[in-house]
């Protein structure tokens, strides 16, 4: 294989499609296997692609031949902070800023590094800085230096940050699924499917993107249940209160229609063919937003029978909802406040752990 098909292959990750770079660079690598940039290259489609294992193994191979390789070093650190490994991850920084202390990019492993795990916003901003004055039109430096002000709650500072890496890259994928995630946050759903509408255009793999598109649809699923509940209480108001059936269904109306009118802007900024995203939405998923999405279908059906039903039953069926909505919000104020005293006593343990070290070595020392 020639130079040419090298650069084919880098053509072919730059218009983010990893799958025909990596047939090409798998090719070459059959006749030149110890080839240090052609493994780097495969390392970054397989990381695209989304096969971290492989990945991790085939920059690995080519660090075994060349431990400085920086490509190989970049990929290494999108694989692991894709895989969470903060440990990992601050090692390599750090490996980095020794070997390649002039290069923004080590800044930028150090600082996206210091995010993980428990996050160190504050250092890992300062490294950010110093990439900057570096490399002040990096879109890459200004998209984490958002993702520093998003930690240490500076929302608006975050937002001018995420803006300004579009201003220099319209297309890079991670400030607009971070400024996305951002409008969604805010209740800012049209922006926000908007934004990721635009960016799955140019690399529908991105697992951030999808992430963004179900955070929005699981904002939608809240509107619609709250709206449903609301519903349901004033249907069973109008039945216990003997009001004739055609108001209940006026109200029923009236219920579905607020959904739908707030729905159809957003859903029709959503990407195209839902059968394409649904499936990834679902995996991506928390059991929580599972279960919300799971009983949005009865509850329609529960106050679809209050708003036809006779005003008897619907008032029978009223009462039993809200017995069961009641002991719900029960079961889920319980679970929270187990998880606020488990996260207090495991901070707890941790300073007594911590003390009992630091009086260990003092005790040593004498």
């Amino acid at each position: 294989m020639t130079a040419v098909d090298l650069e084919r292959a880098q053509h072919l990750l730059d218009l983010h499609r990893p799958a025909e770079a990596e047939r090409i660079l798998r090719t070459h690598l059959s006749s030149a296997p110890g080839d240090v940039a052609a493994l780097a290259m495969l390392g970054e489609a397989l990381h695209d692609l989304g096969h971290l294992a492989e990945a991790e193994r085939t920059v690995r191979a080519a660090l075994a031949g060349s431990p400085q390789h920086f490509r190989s070093l970049l990929v290494l650190s999108d694989v692991l902070d894709d895989r969470d490994d903060a440990r990992a991850s601050r090692k390599l920084g750090e490996s980095m800023l020794q070997s390649h202390p002039a290069e923004w990019v080590s800044h930028f492993v150090m600082g996206r590094a210091l995010l993980l795990g428990r996050p160190r916003a504050a250092r890992a901003l300062d490294h950010v800085t110093r990439g900057l004055g570096l490399a002040p039109h990096q879109p890459e430096l200004h998209n984490l230096a958002g993702n520093c002000f998003h930690a240490m709650r500076h929302r608006g500072k975050a937002e001018a940050a995420w803006r300004e890496a579009l201003r220099l890259d319209p297309h890079h994928g991670p400030a607009r699924a971070n400024l996305a995630s951002h409008h969604a946050e805010n209740g800012r759903l049209r922006e926000a499917s908007r934004s990721v509408t635009g960016a799955l255009r140019a690399t529908p793999q991105d697992k951030d993107l999808h992430r963004v598109l179900a955070q929005v649809m699981v904002a939608l699923a809240w509107f619609a249940l709250w709206g449903l509940i609301l519903g349901m209480g004033l249907l069973y108001l109008e039945a216990a209160s003997g009001t004739p059936w055609l108001l209940r269904v006026v109200t029923w109306i009236a219920v579905l229609g607020g959904v739908a009118l707030y729905w159809r802007p957003i859903l029709r900024r959503l990407p195209p063919r839902p059968q394409r995203w649904t499936g990834t939405l679902w995996r991506l998923a928390s059991w929580p937003q599972r279960i919300l999405a799971v009983i949005l279908g009865p509850m329609l059906l529960v106050v679809t029978i209050m708003a036809f039903g006779p005003a008897r039953a619907a008032a029978e069926i009223g009462t039993v909802m809200l017995g069961i909505l009641l002991i719900l919000a029960g079961l889920l104020t319980s679970v929270g406040l187990v998880v606020i005293v488990g996260s207090l006593l495991a901070s707890v343990g941790r300073m007594v752990v911590r003390a009992t070290v630091n009086l260990g070595m003092l005790m040593g020392r004498r």
